[in-house]
């Protein structure tokens, strides 16, 4: 019983030190916002991109009766609307460290923070 006391532990901690290093080591904020369309060919077109400095609403149309309403606002980058069935571009929440995403699938849309 205790040994497995001590493997639960050493795993625990494990898990919880590497989670730990990986926001301390790879969480930088960004500095662009880049809006892509995912094409039928599977080949990434860029819409637009945007400092993550500036406060801007955008309207992504991505096909003739798609659209995400892209905001950003103080660092933070968020879809507040999206005609897609299931919002779970909405629900995704901000966004606002370097290598993060917001993904819309129904409508293709990626939106990622990046480095400059």
């Amino acid at each position: 019983m205790k040994r497995e006391l001590y493997l639960i532990l050493t795993i625990l901690l494990a898990v919880c030190g590497f989670t730990f290093a990986n926001r301390i080591l790879f969480s930088e904020p960004g500095s662009k916002v880049e809006v892509s369309v995912i094409t039928v060919d599977s080949s990434k077109t860029i819409l637009k991109t945007f400092d993550l400095s500036q406060n801007v609403t955008y309207t992504i149309s991505s096909e003739p009766q798609s659209t995400n309403i892209l905001n950003i606002q103080d660092g933070n980058v968020w879809i507040s609307e999206a005609n897609c069935p299931n919002q779970d571009c909405v629900k995704q929440g901000k966004i606002s460290m370097n290598g993060e995403m917001l993904v819309c699938l129904p409508h293709r849309v990626t939106v990622s923070i990046v480095e400059e």
